[in-house]
C-alpha cells in the first residue's frame, strides 16, 4: 500500500492539528487490533506499526487507558512502567 493511501484510509489530523493520528473503530479500539486464537488480541501491522503504537503505553497513555485497552495492560504485567 502506498503511503498516501495509508494516510488517507487510516489517519486523521489530531485535534491540535500538530500531527496525524490513527483512526479508531467506533468503539475506540484501534482499527488494526484483532482477536486471534484463544481470544488473544494482536496487532495486524505489528512488524511496521507506527511510533504512536510502539510507544503505547510506556511513553504515552491517557487516564483510564487500562480499562479501554486491557490487552496492553495485560502485556505490562511484571514490566516496569
Amino acid at each position: 500500500m502506498a503511503a498516501e493511501e495509508f494516510y488517507e484510509k487510516y489517519t486523521r489530523i489530531a485535534p491540535d492539528r500538530s500531527c496525524l493520528s490513527l483512526t479508531e473503530e467506533p468503539s475506540g479500539e484501534c482499527v488494526f487490533l484483532e482477536r486471534g486464537a484463544e481470544g488473544r488480541w494482536s496487532c495486524r501491522i505489528d512488524a511496521v506499526k507506527p511510533r504512536q503504537c510502539r510507544d503505547f503505553p510506556l511513553r504515552w497513555n491517557f487516564p483510564g487507558w487500562e480499562k479501554l485497552c486491557s490487552s496492553a495492560a495485560g502485556s505490562l504485567q511484571g514490566k516496569k512502567r
